[in-house]
């Protein structure tokens, strides 16, 4: 069953905290993924790590109408809407960029010890 008091407590959050309209939380699925994807892709510390500093509505045209496992493609590892919008993304996509990226870090590590 639908909980909506959470997507009404996430669109009084989307409009106090971004100045976001009905129109953009009234897109599907939108809820506190899409707030936290807009968090994060408007820190402004990103520029230290050299990434772009998103203004709001960039960010929000990022992760509007995702849902929580494609917007956690989005912020956790720079992926396009387009790439998470493929069919059969989902969790066990996440879980398998992960591994890749936990071999290559081991790969890496241990050419560093050879050299």
């Amino acid at each position: 069953m639908k909980d909506y008091r959470a997507d009404l407590v996430a669109q009084a959050k989307g409009f106090h905290r971004y100045g976001l309209t009905i129109a953009e939380m009234e897109v599907p699925n939108f809820g506190e993924h899409t707030l936290a994807g807009i968090a994060f892709l408007t820190r402004p510390d990103r520029i230290e790590n050299r990434q772009k500093v998103f203004s709001i509505k960039e960010a929000y045209a990022a992760v509007a109408g995702l849902n929580a496992i494609q917007t956690e493609g989005v912020i956790r590892y720079g992926l396009s809407r387009e790439q998470v919008n493929i069919q059969g993304f989902g969790s066990r996509t996440l879980s398998l960029i992960n591994a890749l990226i936990s071999a290559e870090i081991r790969k890496n590590g241990e050419e560093a010890l050879v050299e």
